[in-house]
């Protein structure tokens, strides 16, 4: 069956062209692979959209490719087996390094540090991804003359899938090669045609599936890439497809201004990173925004995007693209919220760094941790339950009496007060065996407490929602680790488990929202107004990111693709970040910190300034305006709404 391959830059007319062959299968109940379950959410809207204009589209689905896997085994006739969720899998990954810790050789010091099964994590998901075993990683040792760097990582892994199997689950990984063999010994049961769009990278998992997919149907496949210096870093998924797949057809889209009638964004668009440009004389569509601080920049996104919603905007179409979201977007976050702005931040966020998290942690500390003075206080001052008052007078206390243990400290408490409800339930779940199902309570009860406000009239303010949804995914994270049984972790492991936690803050339909995402999130996307924020050099682009586990020479040794250049990378997410835009396009960059501090902004700034003529810039019109926002001169809520 033949691998028809349609390439383009971004805005070439890829995504309508993809979907209309789509609706054109739609009696053979074709799919659609998107990159992840959001980019899902917005086809399917878009083509409900259709559906009410009289273009209903009946048979067809949207799916990830884990999703896809999923399908194909099933249909195969190997259905596939209940995974690890992203908790339990984080704990099988904790319980293989205490059975191999104390053997390790190189990594035993690291692996004994907060945070390294995390990361150990993610580079188990691209072994694992690129179709390696642990016998594979093992052979690769065996190369170097016997690396015993790698040979760690061979046990580690071998560990993991031992854990694994006590368990009883296959992971991701585990059903995408299962669904592989199976399609490739049995071609004839898969029929329906298959369109892939949005994604420009893939790994040797899906590889492998898009090439026996390939034996038993049609395949679609649309990449993001023109030969341009831009895309230098995108020309090896090309040949990859060429080489493991076989490609019998391609197109080659050119690029329109039909998504914009905007000439400065689409001469950015077309220019950006080619050398010896000609310049555009400007026009009206590009916002350079200049403050000071995150809070002074946060409050200038903050200002410019009240401005668009005043004139009308849907919030859905604007966007604010953030190299880092989870570092920058909670506080940018913030402020629109108390604008009244609806937003979703699309990131993943340590729990340790939420008001129940920190809480919890903390409860855990003093109870089988650290045991301090300092961990009952730190519970305490968060939804606790507990009267500010209260608290206050404990600290005090505290520090007159030079109480230094958290068994001191809550018999100082006692002296005026009953123990708090939370810990006196917790003492006796543990008494009764029932540990993990309180602390899920008590999760609960603390976000409760977020909601209702401190006890002192104090009312919730925007992070309630956050606590919520943290609440939610500890309760749901700690009953997946109860279904572990003898493997699942003690009071004491929890600890570790909830610090290296992380929960995303928003998926699914976004609604009328404004989005704050990264620009992979984004790429398949296109919005009217967009805000490229905290653009500082080595922030956007980010310098110095390299594998913390694999050097090019040992990801060689196992067969892995190398990492990407890291500065043509990131001019490949920023020149995305700029494509997404149709109408406006926001530069915000900070000249200094908190402090007042001087800090130095994206060179690639100066690339898209390079494209447009100076007089453009020097006299603030022609649609390059400069917006200063001085350090503690940001608008408030007033100030914008006169303004407006």
């Amino acid at each position: 069956m033949p691998l028809k391959l349609i390439q383009g830059p971004p805005n070439s007319g890829r995504r309508p062209r993809i979907l209309a062959a789509f609706h054109a299968a739609a009696e053979r109940e074709p799919l659609l692979v998107v990159p992840t379950a959001d980019d899902a959410f917005d086809v399917e809207r878009e083509l409900a959209a259709e559906g009410a204009s009289g273009g209903a589209l009946l048979g067809g689905t949207v799916l990830t490719f884990r999703g896809l896997a999923a399908e194909v085994a099933t249909v195969c006739g190997r259905p596939p087996a209940q995974a690890l969720s992203k908790a339990q899998r984080l704990r099988a990954i904790e319980v293989a390094l205490g059975r191999r810790c104390e053997r390790l050789g190189p990594l035993r010091r690291s692996a004994a540090r907060e945070g390294f099964a995390a990361s150990l994590s993610l580079l188990l998901d691209e072994l694992q991804s690129a179709g390696l075993s642990p016998a594979d990683v093992e052979a690769g040792a065996a190369t170097l003359d016997g690396s015993a760097y790698l040979a760690d990582l061979g046990s580690l892994f071998a560990t993991y899938e031992q854990v694994r199997g006590e368990i009883g689950r296959n992971d991701a990984h585990g059903t995408a090669t299962e669904a592989i063999a199976a399609l490739r010994a049995n071609p004839e049961a898969w029929e329906r045609p298959v369109f892939v769009y949005g994604i420009d990278d893939l790994t040797g998992n899906q590889l492998e599936l898009l090439a026996a997919m390939v034996a038993a149907t049609e395949v679609t496949l649309a990449v993001s890439f023109e030969p341009r210096e831009v895309f230098a870093g995108r020309a090896r998924l090309l040949e990859r497809l060429r080489e493991s797949v076989g490609v019998d057809e391609e197109e080659r889209l050119g690029a329109t201004s039909d998504h914009t009638e905007n000439p400065l964004l689409f001469h950015l668009e077309r220019n950006l990173g080619e050398p010896a440009t000609a310049v555009h004389s400007g026009g009206e569509g590009m916002t350079l925004l200049r403050s000071a601080g995150p809070r002074g920049e946060a409050e200038a996104i903050g200002a410019a995007v009240a401005r668009l919603l005043h004139e009308g905007t849907d919030p859905a179409e604007i966007a604010i693209v953030l190299r880092d979201p989870a570092r920058r977007g909670p506080l940018i976050s913030r402020v629109l919220e108390s604008y009244g702005i609806p937003t979703a931040l699309e990131t993943e966020l340590p729990v340790a760094a939420t008001g129940v998290g920190g809480a919890l942690i903390a409860l855990l500390e003093a109870e089988h941790g650290s045991r301090r003075a300092g961990d009952v206080l730190r519970w305490l001052r968060g939804p606790s339950g507990q009267r500010p008052a209260s608290v206050d007078w404990l600290e005090r206390a505290v520090r007159r009496e030079r109480t230094r243990t958290a068994a001191d400290a809550l018999a100082l408490w006692c002296e005026r007060s009953e123990l708090p409800r939370d810990l006196a339930r917790l003492r006796q779940a543990e008494e009764d065996g029932g540990t993990i199902e309180e602390l899920s309570a008590i999760a609960t009860r603390m976000a409760t407490r977020f909601v209702e406000g401190d006890g002192d009239g104090n009312q919730p303010g925007p992070g309630a929602r956050t606590e919520l949804r943290v609440a939610a995914e500890i309760s749901r994270s700690l009953a997946e680790l109860a279904e572990l049984g003898a493997l699942a972790p003690s009071p004491p492991e929890l600890i570790g488990f909830l610090r290296e936690m992380r929960f995303r803050l928003w998926s699914g339909p976004v609604g009328s929202r404004v989005r704050i995402a990264d620009p992979r999130r984004l790429r398949a996307l296109r919005f009217d107004h967009v805000v490229v924020g905290s653009l500082q050099d080595s922030e956007f682009p980010r310098r110095g990111g390299g594998d913390p586990f694999l050097s090019n020479g040992l990801r060689d040794s196992l067969g892995l693709e190398p990492r990407r250049e890291e500065e043509a990378e990131e001019r490949y997410l920023f020149y995305s970040s700029i494509s997404l835009a149709r109408e406006s396009l926001v530069l915000s960059y900070r000249e200094s910190d908190d402090a007042g501090a001087a800090e130095a902004r994206s060179p690639l700034i100066d690339e898209v300034l390079g494209l447009v003529e100076p007089e453009a810039v020097a006299e603030g019109g022609r649609g390059l305006a400069e917006v200063a926002f001085p350090a503690g001169a940001a608008p408030s809520l007033a100030e914008l709404a006169r303004s407006l």
